[in-house]
């Protein structure tokens, strides 16, 4: 609690009082105020005298100044800068206790964020910034600025009330000049718009609004991604029968189904599929009691990737695939897929000596192998990781195809980034991330990204460190990166992320 002494006859009646009134509150709630946790704050106008004499009336011992109580200061006065003081010592204490020596900028930085940052937060939530903030005024000055200066960009317009929401491009405010909201207060930009032309109804526009106002609305452009979904054509655009859904498109469009005739493979009922992911499952199911039918699985997702990719070559390049061609590459993809688990499996048996850098001292270290593979023709680009014990025992391996790169440097550091979240994920906690990059390895390694391609992806890498025990990134030449290469040449034809725990399928 808190008391104020400016006389001494006032402060001892105000005394009485307030223990009149913790006794009256004890008896109706039940509860007690402990006075062995409780404080006075007195103002500078109170004499030593008066303070003994209130502390004698309240049955109280304890003097706080400048209490903490929830985090917070009890007293506020005139000078915010010193009612905050203990944030900044808080900080301080909070620094001398790190030993700075031993932690990488990448550590450095999550300290700064994740635990300096977050000590005055709370404070800040319940108190403005010191006035002396020069910094703040002015961002919170330009906030101000900006929102008067920020208006509606129109689509379909639902979300835009006319006459409260700013949207109408004028210099001299955005609402509209004479309100006339006649009883229709949720009276949306929507209604301004023709559903079926996607255009602004000009007779409701100009019974509504002023001249001013009309002219600066009907200059609006809606925007044409509204207006292209709203006209979307979903007829499937190869045999123009009906409408293009995944089952049409992969198995009931005439040319899909002559694909599939081309082809070894003769499911049950395959040109009545009207479930895609209740058929596919069913086969997996069936897969587990019949093996042989898991090589039929396998040649089935290449072939439906290809009628996918033939029907993008003729949607967007009027370039239209022969069934026996779209076969063909079928076949061949699958073919070099069975090549590259012949060669991963003999390398599972093998004593891993051919994917091991020359140096042995690798302890009880994981060993992640890393590489990338870029397509310069459409700039796709794909990783590969194969995660190893000091033995050459495969533990993990990691497939994925990337979006544009622009350069193979940044798809290695992508790989990089990558054999790090695996690690995290799989609990290691001392690892070497190796890679045939020498020039991505040296700037992780110097931590200095003298490449912008990479710069952010290197920040990354080096925070993801921070949260091992143990990291140390190493190159090797291209020729003892086999598996993560192998990897990486396979997953640039890959849909989605692929893993494999302890061994690759045979």
């Amino acid at each position: 609690m808190s008391m104020t002494a400016r006389n001494r006859s006032a402060n001892a009646h105000n005394a009485v009082h307030v223990v009149e009134i913790l006794r009256k509150y004890k008896q109706s709630s039940g509860q007690m105020v402990n006075l062995d946790k409780s404080a006075i704050c007195f103002s500078r106008n109170a004499t030593e005298k008066e303070k003994i004499e209130i502390f004698s009336l309240l049955g109280q011992q304890q003097r706080n100044e400048m209490s903490i109580y929830l985090g917070l200061p009890v007293i506020v006065g005139r000078s915010k800068k010193k009612m905050l003081k203990f944030i900044k010592d808080r900080v301080k204490t909070k620094i001398k206790g790190w030993k700075g020596k031993f932690l990488s900028r990448a550590g450095k930085e999550v300290m700064l964020k994740f635990v300096l940052a977050a000590i005055p937060t709370y404070a800040l939530s319940c108190f403005q910034l010191p006035d002396g903030s020069w910094i703040w005024r002015s961002i919170f000055w330009g906030r101000d600025l900006l929102v008067t200066g920020l208006r509606w960009r129109i689509s379909d317009g639902k979300n835009i009330n006319v006459w409260i929401d700013p949207w109408i491009p004028r210099k001299n405010g955005f609402t509209p000049k004479n309100i006339q909201m006649q009883n229709n207060l949720d009276f949306k930009v929507a209604d301004l718009i023709d559903e079926d032309t996607h255009t602004w109804k000009l007779h409701k526009i100009s019974t509504t609004f002023e001249p001013e106002d009309v002219d600066a609305i009907l200059s609006i452009p809606i925007s044409i991604i509204a207006k292209r979904l709203q006209n979307l054509d979903k007829t499937c655009k190869i045999c123009g029968l009906e409408s293009e859904d995944i089952e049409h498109m992969l198995f009931r469009c005439p040319r899909s189904q002559f694909v599939w005739k081309q082809s070894p493979i003769n499911w049950p009922d395959i040109d009545n599929i009207t479930d895609f992911s209740m058929w596919w499952y069913n086969l997996f199911l069936n897969a587990k009691h019949f093996p042989e039918s898991t090589e039929l699985l396998d040649l089935s997702v290449n072939l439906m990737w290809q009628i996918w990719k033939g029907r993008n070559a003729w949607c967007f390049n009027q370039e239209m695939l022969e069934p026996t061609e779209i076969v063909s590459k079928a076949l061949f993809e699958y073919e070099e897929y069975k090549d590259l688990f012949t060669s991963c499996l003999a390398a599972r048996h093998s004593t891993g000596n051919e994917f091991l850098p020359k140096p042995t001292n690798f302890h009880d270290d994981v060993l992640l192998f890393t590489d990338a593979r870029l397509r310069y023709d459409d700039q796709h680009a794909s990783i590969g990781v194969a995660a190893l014990n000091s033995l050459g025992k495969l533990l993990h391996a990691h497939g994925s195809s990337i979006q544009y790169v622009g350069k193979i440097m940044t798809a290695k550091a992508i790989a990089i980034r990558k054999a790090l979240e695996c690690a995290i994920t799989l609990g290691w906690k001392s690892v070497k991330i190796i890679s045939d990059a020498k020039n991505v390895v040296d700037m992780i390694q110097k931590q200095v990204a003298t490449s912008w391609e990479i710069e952010v992806l290197c920040e990354t890498i080096w925070k993801l460190s921070s949260m091992l025990d143990h990291v140390e990134f190493l190159y090797i030449p291209r020729k003892l990166n086999k598996a993560a290469h192998s990897l990486a040449k396979f997953s640039i034809s890959l849909l989605k992320d692929i893993s494999w725990e302890k061994f690759f399928p045979t």
